[in-house]
Protein backbone atom coordinates (compact mmCIF):
# COMPACT_ATOMS: atom_id res chain seq x y z
CA UNK A 1 0.00 0.00 0.00
CA UNK A 2 2.59 2.41 0.97
CA UNK A 3 4.83 1.37 -2.40
CA UNK A 4 1.81 1.84 -4.39
CA UNK A 5 1.12 5.32 -2.68
CA UNK A 6 4.58 6.15 -3.50
CA UNK A 7 4.36 5.60 -7.14
CA UNK A 8 1.51 7.88 -7.22
CA UNK A 9 3.18 10.62 -5.66
CA UNK A 10 6.36 10.68 -7.98
CA UNK A 11 4.11 10.09 -11.00
CA UNK A 12 1.87 13.12 -10.19
CA UNK A 13 4.86 14.89 -9.66
CA UNK A 14 6.30 14.38 -13.16
CA UNK A 15 3.39 15.07 -14.75
CA UNK A 16 3.47 18.54 -12.87
CA UNK A 17 6.85 19.34 -13.94
CA UNK A 18 6.46 18.26 -17.46
CA UNK A 19 3.18 20.57 -17.59
CA UNK A 20 5.10 23.20 -16.56
CA UNK A 21 7.98 22.24 -18.73
CA UNK A 22 5.13 22.76 -21.72
CA UNK A 23 3.60 26.53 -20.45
CA UNK A 24 7.78 27.25 -20.00
CA UNK A 25 8.40 26.73 -24.17
CA UNK A 26 5.38 28.31 -25.30
CA UNK A 27 6.88 32.12 -23.76
CA UNK A 28 9.63 32.08 -26.05
CA UNK A 29 8.11 31.36 -29.44
CA UNK A 30 5.46 33.49 -28.50
CA UNK A 31 8.49 36.33 -27.84
CA UNK A 32 9.75 35.13 -31.13
CA UNK A 33 6.52 35.53 -32.99
CA UNK A 34 5.83 39.03 -31.75
CA UNK A 35 9.07 40.16 -32.35
CA UNK A 36 8.85 38.61 -36.06
CA UNK A 37 5.84 41.00 -36.68
CA UNK A 38 7.45 43.99 -35.33
CA UNK A 39 10.46 43.01 -37.72
CA UNK A 40 8.60 42.23 -40.21
CA UNK A 41 7.67 46.33 -40.38
CA UNK A 42 10.45 47.24 -41.43
CA UNK A 43 11.20 44.65 -44.28
CA UNK A 44 11.15 46.30 -47.55
CA UNK A 45 11.02 43.47 -50.52
CA UNK A 46 11.84 44.03 -54.36
CA UNK A 47 9.23 43.55 -57.03
CA UNK A 48 10.53 40.37 -58.88
CA UNK A 49 10.75 42.91 -62.06
CA UNK A 50 13.49 41.90 -64.93
CA UNK A 51 14.27 43.64 -67.60
CA UNK A 52 12.13 42.60 -71.40
CA UNK A 53 11.14 43.58 -74.46
CA UNK A 54 7.15 43.18 -76.12
CA UNK A 55 6.56 43.55 -79.66
CA UNK A 56 3.22 44.39 -80.96
CA UNK A 57 2.49 44.20 -84.26
CA UNK A 58 -1.44 45.03 -85.14
CA UNK A 59 -2.76 44.76 -88.97
CA UNK A 60 -5.07 47.96 -89.27
CA UNK A 61 -5.84 47.21 -93.18
CA UNK A 62 -9.56 46.67 -94.33
CA UNK A 63 -7.70 43.42 -96.29
CA UNK A 64 -8.51 41.53 -92.91
CA UNK A 65 -11.16 41.25 -91.28
CA UNK A 66 -10.74 38.23 -88.74
CA UNK A 67 -10.22 40.14 -85.94
CA UNK A 68 -11.48 43.25 -83.93
CA UNK A 69 -9.64 46.22 -84.16
CA UNK A 70 -7.81 46.81 -80.39
CA UNK A 71 -8.74 50.11 -78.88
CA UNK A 72 -6.69 52.22 -76.44
CA UNK A 73 -8.53 50.58 -73.32
CA UNK A 74 -6.86 47.15 -74.75
CA UNK A 75 -3.33 48.78 -75.23
CA UNK A 76 -4.03 50.21 -71.53
CA UNK A 77 -4.73 46.74 -70.24
CA UNK A 78 -1.63 45.35 -72.45
CA UNK A 79 0.97 47.83 -71.63
CA UNK A 80 -0.43 48.06 -67.67
CA UNK A 81 0.18 43.86 -67.47
CA UNK A 82 3.64 44.36 -69.26
CA UNK A 83 4.45 46.74 -65.96
CA UNK A 84 3.26 44.42 -63.69
CA UNK A 85 6.04 42.06 -63.80
CA UNK A 86 8.83 43.42 -65.94
CA UNK A 87 11.11 47.21 -66.99
CA UNK A 88 12.59 47.25 -70.70
CA UNK A 89 10.60 48.33 -73.61
CA UNK A 90 7.22 48.11 -75.01
CA UNK A 91 7.55 48.73 -79.25
CA UNK A 92 4.35 49.02 -81.26
CA UNK A 93 3.63 49.29 -85.14
CA UNK A 94 0.54 49.16 -87.56
CA UNK A 95 0.63 46.15 -90.42
CA UNK A 96 -1.06 47.24 -93.34
CA UNK A 97 0.78 49.76 -95.54
CA UNK A 98 2.35 52.46 -93.79
CA UNK A 99 3.99 55.38 -95.15
CA UNK A 100 7.14 55.86 -95.06
CA UNK A 101 8.11 57.86 -92.26
CA UNK A 102 5.94 55.15 -90.07
CA UNK A 103 7.63 52.19 -90.82
CA UNK A 104 9.58 52.13 -87.55
CA UNK A 105 8.37 50.97 -84.03
CA UNK A 106 7.18 53.40 -81.71
CA UNK A 107 9.03 52.45 -78.25
CA UNK A 108 7.41 52.81 -74.93
CA UNK A 109 10.96 52.62 -72.27
CA UNK A 110 9.79 51.75 -68.83
CA UNK A 111 12.16 52.54 -65.76
CA UNK A 112 12.79 49.84 -63.28
CA UNK A 113 13.18 50.00 -59.60
CA UNK A 114 15.72 50.76 -57.12
CA UNK A 115 17.03 47.81 -55.20
CA UNK A 116 16.52 47.98 -51.57
CA UNK A 117 19.60 47.20 -49.42
CA UNK A 118 19.49 44.89 -46.88
CA UNK A 119 18.96 45.58 -43.13
CA UNK A 120 21.55 44.16 -40.50
CA UNK A 121 19.81 41.46 -38.58
CA UNK A 122 19.63 42.82 -35.13
CA UNK A 123 21.78 39.62 -33.52
CA UNK A 124 24.49 40.79 -35.72
CA UNK A 125 24.55 44.63 -36.03
CA UNK A 126 24.21 47.98 -33.64
CA UNK A 127 20.98 49.41 -33.66
CA UNK A 128 22.58 52.77 -35.63
CA UNK A 129 23.20 49.97 -38.22
CA UNK A 130 20.24 48.85 -38.64
CA UNK A 131 18.04 52.36 -38.02
CA UNK A 132 20.40 53.45 -40.97
CA UNK A 133 19.76 50.41 -43.38
CA UNK A 134 15.92 51.66 -42.60
CA UNK A 135 16.10 54.93 -43.34
CA UNK A 136 17.99 54.57 -46.72
CA UNK A 137 14.98 52.27 -47.97
CA UNK A 138 12.14 54.71 -46.73
CA UNK A 139 14.49 56.71 -49.48
CA UNK A 140 14.55 54.19 -51.91
CA UNK A 141 11.18 53.38 -51.64
CA UNK A 142 9.85 57.39 -51.77
CA UNK A 143 12.11 57.05 -55.16
CA UNK A 144 10.15 53.78 -56.58
CA UNK A 145 7.46 55.44 -55.85
CA UNK A 146 8.36 58.45 -57.44
CA UNK A 147 9.64 56.34 -60.69
CA UNK A 148 6.14 54.80 -60.85
CA UNK A 149 4.54 57.98 -61.12
CA UNK A 150 6.86 58.55 -63.97
CA UNK A 151 6.29 55.41 -65.66
CA UNK A 152 2.32 55.92 -65.52
CA UNK A 153 2.44 59.58 -67.25
CA UNK A 154 4.52 58.36 -69.62
CA UNK A 155 2.16 55.11 -70.36
CA UNK A 156 -0.73 57.96 -70.86
CA UNK A 157 1.57 60.46 -73.29
CA UNK A 158 2.13 57.12 -75.04
CA UNK A 159 -1.25 56.02 -75.37
CA UNK A 160 -2.59 59.86 -76.21
CA UNK A 161 -0.26 60.85 -78.41
CA UNK A 162 1.18 57.55 -79.84
CA UNK A 163 -1.49 54.25 -79.72
CA UNK A 164 -4.19 56.71 -80.64
CA UNK A 165 -2.41 59.01 -83.54
CA UNK A 166 -0.25 56.47 -85.09
CA UNK A 167 -2.22 52.92 -84.74
CA UNK A 168 -6.10 53.45 -83.77
CA UNK A 169 -5.88 56.59 -86.26
CA UNK A 170 -4.35 54.58 -89.14
CA UNK A 171 -4.63 55.14 -92.46
CA UNK A 172 -3.05 53.34 -95.11
CA UNK A 173 -0.21 55.12 -97.62
CA UNK A 174 -1.80 54.84 -101.17
CA UNK A 175 -3.66 51.83 -101.38
CA UNK A 176 -5.11 49.44 -98.52
CA UNK A 177 -2.67 46.63 -98.51
CA UNK A 178 -1.39 43.97 -96.31
CA UNK A 179 2.67 44.25 -96.89
CA UNK A 180 3.77 41.48 -94.38
CA UNK A 181 7.41 40.82 -95.68
CA UNK A 182 8.34 44.61 -94.55
CA UNK A 183 6.80 44.07 -91.27
CA UNK A 184 8.26 41.12 -90.70
CA UNK A 185 11.89 42.55 -91.78
CA UNK A 186 11.49 45.15 -89.25
CA UNK A 187 9.82 42.83 -86.79
CA UNK A 188 13.14 40.41 -87.09
CA UNK A 189 15.33 43.71 -86.82
CA UNK A 190 13.71 44.59 -83.84
CA UNK A 191 13.71 41.14 -81.79
CA UNK A 192 17.13 40.50 -82.59
CA UNK A 193 18.72 43.03 -81.23
CA UNK A 194 21.84 42.46 -78.93
CA UNK A 195 20.70 44.46 -75.75
CA UNK A 196 17.78 41.99 -75.34
CA UNK A 197 20.08 38.62 -76.33
CA UNK A 198 19.11 37.11 -72.26
CA UNK A 199 16.07 38.76 -71.59
CA UNK A 200 12.40 37.72 -72.13
CA UNK A 201 11.13 38.85 -75.81
CA UNK A 202 7.36 38.60 -76.44
CA UNK A 203 5.68 39.15 -79.79
CA UNK A 204 1.97 39.51 -80.39
CA UNK A 205 0.88 39.40 -84.08
CA UNK A 206 -2.64 40.74 -84.68
CA UNK A 207 -3.48 39.39 -88.47
CA UNK A 208 -4.60 36.88 -90.99
CA UNK A 209 -0.54 36.95 -92.58
CA UNK A 210 -1.95 37.42 -96.21
CA UNK A 211 0.67 39.71 -97.80
CA UNK A 212 -0.73 41.78 -100.85
CA UNK A 213 1.66 44.60 -101.20
CA UNK A 214 3.59 43.03 -104.06
CA UNK A 215 3.95 40.15 -106.32
CA UNK A 216 6.05 38.04 -103.70
CA UNK A 217 8.40 35.49 -104.99
CA UNK A 218 9.75 34.02 -102.43
CA UNK A 219 8.52 32.86 -99.18
CA UNK A 220 7.80 34.83 -96.57
CA UNK A 221 10.27 33.92 -93.17
CA UNK A 222 10.62 35.69 -89.52
CA UNK A 223 14.00 33.68 -88.31
CA UNK A 224 15.42 36.38 -85.12
CA UNK A 225 18.88 36.07 -83.49
CA UNK A 226 17.65 36.22 -80.21
CA UNK A 227 14.63 33.61 -78.52
CA UNK A 228 11.34 35.08 -78.65
CA UNK A 229 7.72 33.56 -77.23
CA UNK A 230 5.20 34.32 -80.36
CA UNK A 231 1.65 34.60 -79.78
CA UNK A 232 -0.34 34.70 -82.63
CA UNK A 233 -4.16 36.49 -83.32
CA UNK A 234 -5.69 35.00 -86.51
CA UNK A 235 -2.72 33.69 -88.27
CA UNK A 236 -2.89 31.80 -91.51
CA UNK A 237 0.50 30.04 -92.73
CA UNK A 238 2.36 29.12 -89.91
CA UNK A 239 5.14 28.00 -91.50
CA UNK A 240 6.92 31.48 -91.81
CA UNK A 241 8.00 30.65 -88.22
CA UNK A 242 8.93 27.44 -88.77
CA UNK A 243 12.21 27.98 -87.14
CA UNK A 244 10.75 29.42 -84.02
CA UNK A 245 10.36 26.72 -81.10
CA UNK A 246 7.29 28.60 -78.43
CA UNK A 247 4.55 29.92 -80.52
CA UNK A 248 0.60 30.39 -78.68
CA UNK A 249 -2.11 31.15 -80.69
CA UNK A 250 -5.34 32.66 -79.43
CA UNK A 251 -9.03 33.20 -81.22
CA UNK A 252 -9.03 36.66 -79.67
CA UNK A 253 -6.86 39.48 -77.65
CA UNK A 254 -9.26 39.03 -74.64
CA UNK A 255 -8.15 35.17 -74.60
CA UNK A 256 -4.43 36.08 -74.90
CA UNK A 257 -4.44 38.83 -72.20
CA UNK A 258 -6.24 36.73 -69.97
CA UNK A 259 -3.42 34.16 -70.50
CA UNK A 260 -0.64 36.75 -70.29
CA UNK A 261 -1.74 37.91 -67.14
CA UNK A 262 -1.23 34.89 -65.67
CA UNK A 263 2.49 34.15 -67.54
CA UNK A 264 5.74 35.18 -65.67
CA UNK A 265 9.18 34.62 -68.19
CA UNK A 266 10.93 36.71 -65.60
CA UNK A 267 14.10 34.51 -64.30
CA UNK A 268 14.66 36.52 -61.28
Amino acid sequence: MEKTLFIFIIISFTTILSCGNDNNTTVPKQENDKNKKETSKTNFVDSKKCKALFVMMEDRSGSTSDHRKLSKQDYSELIHSFMDKNYGQFAVRVIGNPRPDEREFYILRIKPFKNYITVPKSSNAKMSEIQAAINKNKKIKAENENIQKQNEERVNNFIENVISKHIIAYKPYKRDLTDIEEALSHLQIKTSEAIFKNHPIDVLIISDGKHDATHLKHKLIYNPKNEVYLHLIGWKDKSVFSKINKIDEYDSFDSFIEAYEETNHCNK
